[in-house]
């Protein structure tokens, strides 16, 4: 599904990435594991089309990212969810209303917008918070409301930029259960992270990044 063939990409000052190849199949729950800096926000942002590559080729279910157009990138974000560790939630707007958000940008009817939004507060496990705002709720609830609005446009891929980096253990845990399940749904999931023993027990496929390189372990 998604194939990195040796790329490298800077953005800024940030070191970015060199040489990096991975396979990536429909479904499968991968790990960039690495300190900060060691290149795996580049990972994520060069797959949501925000940095330019500078060598290699990326191609996702046969689409080579670098030659799209402008409109073209918008076309294929509609086709990935994206959770961040600071949630990024609206504040003056209600639970219902942030997980809705992408299908109205969308345009999507209200009746699908309506319909949409309850199956993923349900399927998540939060139907109880769709009326409260952001700042009512907890750091584990808000990033539950993050990967509702993640999901609820149907997405190929869910990108994960340290989902679990503001969050105590328990609830990184939880909140790991929920990427897995998806996973297991079909959709791939890419999930960056620094805590090594959040990982350390899994039988999911780590890649271990330094310096903007892969490395062995």
């Amino acid at each position: 599904m998604i194939h990195f063939d040796n790329i490298t990409a800077n953005y800024s000052s940030n070191l970015g990435i060199k040489d990096f190849s991975l396979r990536i199949e429909k479904g499968e729950m991968i790990f960039l594991i690495g300190s900060s800096g060691a290149g795996k926000s580049t990972i994520l942002k060069c797959l949501y089309g925000d940095i330019q590559i500078q060598k290699g080729v990326i191609t996702l279910e046969g689409l080579n990212i670098s030659k799209l157009s402008e409109r073209q990138i918008q076309k294929l974000r509609r086709k990935i969810g994206v959770i961040f560790q600071d949630y990024r939630l609206i504040e003056h707007r209600t639970v219902f209303d942030n997980i809705a958000l992408p299908l109205r940008i969308n345009k999507n009817s209200n009746k699908i917008v309506q319909q949409r939004t309850k199956e993923i507060l349900q399927e998540i496990g939060i139907p109880h918070l769709s009326e409260r705002f952001p700042s009512e709720l907890s750091s584990g609830e808000q990033q539950c409301v993050s990967i509702c609005r993640a999901l609820v446009k149907k997405p190929l891929m869910i990108l994960a930029d340290e989902p679990t980096g503001n969050l105590d253990p328990q609830t990184s845990i939880e909140i790991l259960k929920i990427l897995d399940r998806i996973s297991k749904q079909g959709i791939t999931v890419l999930m960056s992270t620094h805590n090594h023993s959040l990982i350390e027990d899994t039988n999911k496929t780590i890649v271990y990044l330094k310096d903007g390189a892969r490395i062995l372990k």
